[in-house]
């Protein structure tokens, strides 16, 4: 599912229960760069953290993907929040969909985003 100018898949009150007996993974960034990541599993929230600080990781299992998080391209060191992450931030949104991918097999595509679903 792909929501456009919303933040429904990162609210715990919906998608914990929407998770059950089933994987849900979200990434969020908005226009004010305010970004979020989400792992649930069945009921569970299981890794959240803000991409561009990835070293701020929470829920029930924050470290089970710590390899996976790396190798989509994230940077699990402590960043200053002063500012100068232009280039590093210019590539979260590849990783956070690269380790969405590795959690559910399917893989995020511009064609995905050409033609309207119903």
């Amino acid at each position: 599912m792909v929501e456009f100018n919303g933040y429904l898949g990162v609210t715990d009150a919906l998608m914990r229960p929407l998770s059950h007996g089933r994987r849900v993974v979200s990434h969020f960034l908005d226009v004010n760069a305010v970004d979020g990541f989400r792992w649930y599993e069945d009921g569970d929230l299981r890794l959240g953290f803000q991409p561009l600080f990835a070293d701020e990781r929470y829920a029930s299992r924050p470290d089970e993907l710590l390899a996976e998080m790396r190798e989509s391209g994230l940077d699990l060191t402590e960043r200053d929040e002063d500012g100068g992450h232009d280039d590093y931030y210019a590539s979260l949104t590849g990783a956070s969909f690269a380790l969405a991918h590795r959690l559910t097999g399917i893989r995020v595509t511009p064609e995905l985003f050409a033609v309207p679903r119903d």
